[in-house]
């Protein structure tokens, strides 16, 4: 977000770095928002009724099926990228727990659920 970038790829300025991380790939790269059923967006950790954060735009299974499809294309166009959300998507659910400000036992509770899986 907010990174301008040339035709080549090349990073030319960045504007409102008020939500600006640098991070490792494993961190950076995720999966949208609105095909997770995981981590903190595990519907059986419910979110602030009425908020987005509790909308999904796919039901449990389709969005199964999109997360296949977004990594595949991920996977096409950068191995490195893909290694990343793959491999780094319980570390990154870890994270968000942790930054979310949702409470430990929550997360807790969600740890004990998905360690039995």
């Amino acid at each position: 977000m907010n990174v301008l970038m040339d035709g080549e790829g090349n990073v030319t300025g960045v504007i409102d770095w008020e939500y600006q991380a640098v991070l490792p790939a494993v961190l950076a790269v995720e999966y949208p928002r609105c095909i997770r059923y995981d981590g903190e967006w595990d519907p059986r950790f419910p979110h602030k009724a009425g908020t987005m954060e509790s909308w999904w735009l796919a039901s449990a299974e389709d969005s199964v099926r999109l997360r296949e499809v977004y990594a595949e294309a991920i996977k096409t166009k950068d191995r490195e990228c893909w290694d990343a959300l793959v491999h780094g998507e319980r570390l990154r659910q870890i994270v968000e727990w942790l930054t979310s400000g949702k409470g430990y036992q929550a997360m807790e509770a969600w740890l004990d659920l998905v360690s039995s899986d």
